[in-house]
């Protein structure tokens, strides 16, 4: 079990006194696009993730603030829009220096992601236009979070740093025991992350101070889940921790018996994670008590996604499941092409994921069915991110992809039914259309453009020869 541990004046809240200089770059054009969103204001994102200022005539923009979409970590959010096509395309590439295994963030029409050099980029939406760039001394791989114009992030060596939303320009920068793995979580003006040194932490959102820190049995690479006074993360020692978001103190520790290496997605009264044995489990808020458990084949390396009623997650053997939220039953399985390490995210009725294969995908809901896919160059390990019509992910390729779906595309056939099991669930869907898909691959700074028609997804990948 593991305890709080609260904040000593004058250790771990102060901006590091020597550090390498840091990169940055900015366009005169940058600075009016990131300020402005382009034609229209940001829209300025509260604590909860809420957007509070208009854009662009009334409609504000829409935002995907951090990993998971919102503090509670769900994979949706009812505001947001993603492809609502079936013929997907690119709407821009984007090259970076280095591997990109962050989830992006969407805030005033910017897209926010870090790569292992060590940079922190920001891209317009529209059109992939870098609006600027800061490096922040070390790899990133902690998925950053945007709130109140205030962009977090943190690195391999262990500095949570806060830069300026709008040009880059650092804010503060406090140090932490162990590697920052865990995407970082905003809410209520307080930024929550886990450690490789077993730690939750919780820093001020306007000046870095530890407010107090929560110590688990063994890493925290989980983001952590805010769901009203409770702080909800996972270990790798197959703990799910609940501490009290004030205080740090714990309130309830749950053993799944495996290590966890995702987030809980919490929704009502309910925490949904996934552990390294394939067991999604169901826990009580109030008090940390089982509702149910399901097992799947393989391994759960990411985190689960629920819109209310169904939870789905992606296995490292390459399947999707969903399951009622209710009760735990399976309603239907999906194959993909290769293992899942990235987190589901949900609009409208479709779940959207990618592989480390380099497909992007898009299912019904419903039933599991493929609507499309889209290939991409290289492995994907980050998850995805929605707003206004378009998936963002970064690759392993050092490249960040924006992808649509045109709004009349016609038909590209009906996908294999799925058949049911007498038990409720469903047999794997797989993922055979019968049409012509558009595909890219990058080698370096070119991008090239393939069509295609396929009947399976795999197909894709002999005829791409990766």
């Amino acid at each position: 079990m593991g305890g709080p541990e609260r904040s000593v004046p004058g250790v771990d809240t102060g901006t590091t006194p020597e550090r390498a200089d840091v990169e940055q770059t900015l366009t005169r054009r940058g600075v009016l696009r990131a300020v402005t969103g382009g034609a229209a204001a940001v829209g300025v994102v509260n604590a909860a993730g809420k957007t509070v200022a208009a854009a662009e005539g009334n409609a504000p923009p829409e935002v995907w603030p951090m990993t998971g979409g919102s503090p509670s970590k769900t994979g949706q959010r009812g505001d947001v829009t993603g492809p609502k096509g079936r013929h997907p395309s690119l709407r821009w590439s984007a090259r970076v220096t280095e591997r990109v295994l962050t989830a992006p963030a969407v805030v005033g029409r910017t897209v926010y992601t870090g790569d292992r050099n060590g940079i922190v980029h920001a891209h317009s939406a529209a059109d992939g236009e870098e609006l600027w760039r800061r490096g922040v001394g070390d790899w990133v791989d902690a998925s950053p979070a945007v709130v109140d114009g205030s962009l977090f992030v943190g690195t391999r060596g262990g500095e949570a740093v806060s830069l300026s939303a709008a040009d880059g320009e650092e804010r503060w920068r406090t140090t932490v025991d162990g590697w920052i793995r865990s995407p970082l979580t905003v809410a209520d003006g307080v930024v929550y992350l886990g450690t490789t040194a077993g730690l939750v932490v919780a820093l001020d959102a306007a000046d870095g101070t530890v407010q107090w820190r929560f110590r688990a049995g063994d890493w925290v690479r989980s983001s952590p889940a805010v769901a009203g006074d409770l702080v909800v993360a996972g270990s790798y020692d197959g703990t799910l921790y609940a501490v009290d978001s004030e205080t740090g103190a714990e309130e309830w520790a749950f053993e799944t018996g495996s290590p966890i290496h995702g987030s809980a997605a919490v929704a009502g009264e309910t925490a949904f994670v996934g552990s390294d044995d394939g067991t999604v489990s169901a826990v009580e808020l109030a008090g940390g008590e089982e509702r149910w458990r399901a097992s799947i084949d393989g391994s759960i390396r990411s985190s689960p996604a629920t819109d209310g009623a169904t939870v789905y997650v992606g296995s490292d053997v390459g399947t999707v499941h969903a399951f009622a939220a209710s009760d735990g039953t399976e309603r239907w399985t999906f194959k993909a092409d290769h293992w899942i390490r990235t987190s589901p995210v949900v609009s409208d009725g479709t779940v959207f994921g990618a592989t480390a294969g380099g497909s992007v995908f898009a299912l019904d809901a419903a039933d599991g069915r493929p609507v499309w896919v889209h290939a991409t160059g290289d492995r994907i390990h980050a998850s995805l991110a929605l707003a206004e019509g378009a998936v963002y992910v970064g690759g392993l390729d050092a490249f960040v992809y924006a992808i649509e779906t045109a709004e009349d595309d016609g038909d590209v056939g009906e996908p294999v039914p799925v058949e049911a099991e007498p038990d409720g669930g469903s047999e794997a869907a797989p993922l055979t259309l019968v049409g012509t898909l558009t595909g890219f691959f990058s080698d370096e700074k070119t991008l090239t453009e393939l069509e295609f028609t396929i009947s399976a997804l795999g197909v894709v990948y002999q005829m791409l020869g990766s």
